[in-house]
This record gives structure tokens, C-alpha cells and sequence, in this order.
């Protein structure tokens, strides 16, 4: 059973159940507790910065021009063990020791995140036990109206978080899933947990969307071949995902690969990788496929 289908069969679920509301005021704490922790460790950044500066010890490395380097206020860092990964201007934190797009036969296999995920592999595996899980992708027209969506303030833009429900699926075992859903951005975020305690499942799926923030001016995501297709309804070109780069603000590179097998043109991939959250001016690889002679590059 693949994710995609575990994901349509908790859907079809909550539409049969009688659930309460989510636990919204829970939610909020813990993600006013989460945005804090990220501020407080911004400052111990700076102050650190500040105190090397007074105290004269070559404790930090210094920047461009001799200046130590100081974490920018107002920018959202992740707490220590833990990385920003999303899609647009929205983010969520997860552990670093989470993979991305752990997949076999499309289905998860181990705790990670879920974007871009490629070509769909012509098998089938069933999830393991216990294993979490956050997709994020784009979703044209997608419901966010009913009894288990409430509309919700997610740092100011306007989102719909669906409840929380958990059901036997069938012989993938049980699993427990909410969401996340921004309209304005086209944003939807799909937390999972099928650890076998349903209550603990919930209460695993809260708190990764409870950690979902919107990223400040000078903060973007950089974009995989999904955005990409949804703006040119086709496979990336080097060209489009180049000129998408440069709308978030970003300064592309362009790398090309032979022998990759795919046809000349086609994005391979970037560095930082899709998902990653980046300040606005910073330079990104972009890896391109080259089969044949590039015009105007060396062979």
C-alpha cells in the first residue's frame, strides 16, 4: 500500500467518524513554545558573536571583512537536531536524522519527510510500525471545508488544519493522520504516524504540525521539479527552473552532467536540495542533463 493511497483511506475515514475538535490551544502552546526556543537560540547566536568580539578570543571563525559571523534577527533557526525543510514560505522543523523521501515501492520506510518524490516505482510495500512521516506538496482545489477543518493563524496567513484520525488501515495496520492546508499558497502538509498506540500516534501527529511556521522576508525554500511543474504544467527545463530560482530571490548556477541518460536539459537536481530553507541572495546549483553539445558551453 503506498502513502498516497494510506493518505486517501484516512481521508475516506474521517468523513464515517465522529471526532472533537483538534486540540487547537494545545497546538498554539507548543508552537509559541517552538517559535521562542527558535528566537532564544537566534540571540545565544548573536550574543555569542558579541561576547568573542569583547572578550578578544578567536572562539568564531570570522566572516567576509574580519566581522565574526552573527545569526540574522528575525530568521527562523531550527533548534539544535533539528532542520527547516518546505515548500514556498512555508516550513516545518523536523530532526535532522529524519530522511528525505525514504520511499520503497512509494511507501514510507523509515521516518522522513516527503517531498518530490519522483517517478512512482512499479511495486508494492506496506508501511512498518512506528514510523512518522510529513509530505508536503502542492494541491490544486483541495478541500478544506467540512466538519474536521477549522480555520486556523498559522503566523499570520490563513490555513485549515484538518483533525487528527486515526483508523485501521486494512493489512498496512492502523495509522493516524492530520494536515495542514495553506490555499493562498497552494501549500498542504500531511503528518503520519502508525505507531501501533493510536493515542501516541496523535499525539505525534500534533506535534509536527504543530511545528509548521511561515518563513520571514529573506527566508524562501528552494523549489523541486514539483513547483516547477506546476508552473509549466511540464517536465523542468534548465531555463524555467533557473527563472524560478531567481523569483525566490535566489542566485542559480547552472552545472551540467553528462552521461546521466535523460534528456539533454532535464534538472538532475540542486544543491542546496529541494526543500531546504535558504536566505534570499544565496547561490544554488542546479544540475542539468547534457547529452549533446550545450550552445555557448564547453564540451
Amino acid at each position: 500500500m503506498t502513502d498516497e493511497t494510506l493518505a486517501e483511506m484516512l481521508e475516506r475515514t474521517a468523513d464515517r467518524t465522529e471526532v472533537g475538535a483538534p486540540p487547537m490551544n494545545q497546538m498554539y502552546a507548543a508552537a509559541q513554545r517552538s517559535r521562542r526556543r527558535r528566537g532564544a537560540w537566534t540571540a545565544l547566536a548573536s550574543a555569542a558573536a558579541v561576547a568573542t568580539v569583547i572578550g578578544g578570543l578567536a572562539v568564531l571563525s570570522p566572516g567576509e571583512g574580519g566581522e565574526p559571523p552573527v545569526a540574522e534577527p528575525g530568521l527562523v533557526t531550527p533548534a539544535p537536531g533539528m532542520r527547516l525543510v518546505g515548500m514556498q514560505n512555508i516550513a516545518v522543523e523536523v530532526p535532522k536524522d529524519w530522511g528525505t523521501n525514504a520511499l520503497r515501492c512509494h511507501a514510507v520506510s523509515r521516518n522522513t519527510v516527503v517531498l518530490d518524490p519522483g517517478t512512482r516505482q512499479d511495486c508494492v510495500a506496506v508501511r512498518p510500525e512506528g514510523v512518522l512521516s510529513l509530505s508536503v506538496g502542492l494541491r490544486e482545489r483541495e478541500k478544506t471545508t467540512g466538519r474536521f477543518f477549522r480555520e486556523v493563524d498559522i503566523d499570520g496567513v490563513r490555513a485549515f488544519r484538518r483533525s487528527t484520525i486515526c483508523a485501521e488501515v486494512g493489512f498496512a495496520g492502523s495509522a493516524c493522520s492530520g494536515s495542514l492546508r495553506f490555499p493562498d499558497q497552494r501549500v498542504s502538509l500531511e503528518a503520519v504516524s502508525s505507531t501501533k498506540d493510536q493515542a501516541r500516534a496523535q499525539a505525534e501527529v500534533d506535534e509536527i504540525l504543530s511545528r509548521v511556521v511561515v518563513l520571514p522576508e529573506g527566508q524562501t525554500t528552494i523549489p523541486g521539479r514539483t513547483e516547477a511543474r506546476a508552473v509549466t504544467s511540464s517536465p523542468a527545463s534548465g531555463s524555467t527552473f533557473a527563472k524560478l530560482l531567481e523569483d525566490r530571490g535566489l542566485v542559480p548556477r547552472v552545472e551540467y552532467v553528462a552521461g546521466s541518460g535523460l534528456p539533454t536539459g532535464y534538472v538532475l537536481g540542486t544543491t542546496p536540495a529541494a526543500g531546504e530553507v535558504v536566505s534570499t541572495g544565496e547561490q544554488v546549483t542546479v544540475r542539468i542533463a547534457k547529452n549533446n553539445p550545450v550552445p555557448g558551453t564547453s564540451p
